[in-house]
């Protein structure tokens, strides 16, 4: 793990994702007199953008993956990349001794469990799981062939991305390969319900996208939200709810769902269910930590730990846009140049 360059400063950062990029970005623009090392444990850089993003919103970032690509190049005698390289505690330990300063980017790697007993059993995906496959992470596919009705527990960005990619017409499929393409196309889901515990404001971009899925009824709780006229498919909200217990039986998933507002309980059959509670932070590293996120001052320094930075969603917890994560990443990477000046 040398540096590039026998430079006077060097920096070590952990993760190629977004936040990576960004502070690695920053650091070399605004200084000569610096190198930095990047290590991931994925084949190619970009993290969640990379891995994480629908297909069909895959063009939104290639743009910001091919940028940094070329910006690599560029700085190819000050900036080495090295990818399959996963970091843990004694490379950490190591990386510490070698840099002048270390910037943890590794995110939020770990999907939140369901807090109440799960049965074991193949009709039930995590997220992360679904995600991967659709991404081409993995080759096994979730049962949709003989799934009707899914249930998604959760309704962040990334329920409503799956809920989406299931519900779109095969035709509108983009950027997936031959084997998922045609697992979907072969897809009996004719209904999605997703289980959110508070509501999700009307404004949100990727509910407008769910808006605009040609003839597919759109219904929160009793209110229907779009009906169009010949909809061949439903999706379903209810909000704002608490999911009380899941049970297997005869080869469905059966939910116990409880209105918070009306403390009225029914139950729910499905034949997939899927579960998208979020991220936490996940770290191998024993570093404090709180609300899902690092013990930093504000401005990138992990508590307790002289020249160790964060940047990214380990910094801030699973939250923000792709717009936040950077201008919090140029945030760390401006008080990593600040303190090199006043210890030179």
């Amino acid at each position: 793990m040398e540096p590039l360059q026998a430079l006077q400063k060097s920096v070590g950062i952990v993760g190629c994702g977004p936040a990576g990029m960004a502070t690695a970005k920053t650091l070399l623009r605004k200084t000569k007199d610096i190198s930095v090392d990047m290590f991931d444990k994925k084949e190619l850089s970009g993290g969640m953008i990379r891995y994480g993003v629908a297909p069909d919103h895959e063009d939104r970032y290639k743009s910001f993956i091919r940028a940094f690509d070329e910006f690599a190049k560029t700085n190819k005698d000050r900036l080495g990349v090295f990818h399959r390289r996963e970091i843990e505690k004694e490379a950490l330990s190591e990386m510490r001794r070698k840099y002048s300063a270390v910037v943890l980017c590794t995110g939020a790697q770990k999907q939140k469990a369901l807090d109440i007993p799960t049965p074991n059993t193949p009709l039930i995906w995590p997220a992360a799981k679904v995600v991967g496959w659709y991404k081409n992470q993995h080759k096994e596919s979730p049962p949709l062939p003989a799934a009707s009705h899914v249930a998604v527990i959760g309704g962040g960005n990334v329920a409503l991305d799956i809920a989406r990619m299931l519900l779109k017409s095969p035709k509108d499929l983009v950027n997936v390969s031959p084997e998922v393409g045609a697992a979907l196309k072969e897809s009996a889901v004719s209904k999605i319900t997703i289980f959110r515990r508070a509501p999700r404001p009307e404004t949100n971009q990727a509910l407008k996208e769910l808006r605009d899925l040609p003839d597919t009824l759109i219904a929160e709780n009793s209110r229907v939200i779009k009906q169009p006229p010949n909809n061949r498919k439903t999706l379903q909200i209810e909000t704002p709810v608490k999911i009380e217990k899941i049970r297997e039986e005869s080869g469905k998933i059966i939910l116990s769902v409880r209105n918070t507002e009306t403390q009225t309980t029914k139950d729910i059959t499905c034949d997939f269910l899927i579960v998208s509670t979020g991220y936490e932070l996940g770290s191998p590293f024993p570093l404090s930590f709180s609300d899902n996120h690092f013990l930093h001052d504000g401005f990138g320094r992990v508590a307790g730990e002289k020249n160790l930075y964060a940047a990214g969603w380990c910094k801030t917890g699973p939250r923000g846009s792709l717009p936040h994560t950077l201008a919090d990443a140029t945030q760390t990477a401006n008080t990593i140049l600040s303190d090199m000046k006043q210890s030179p």
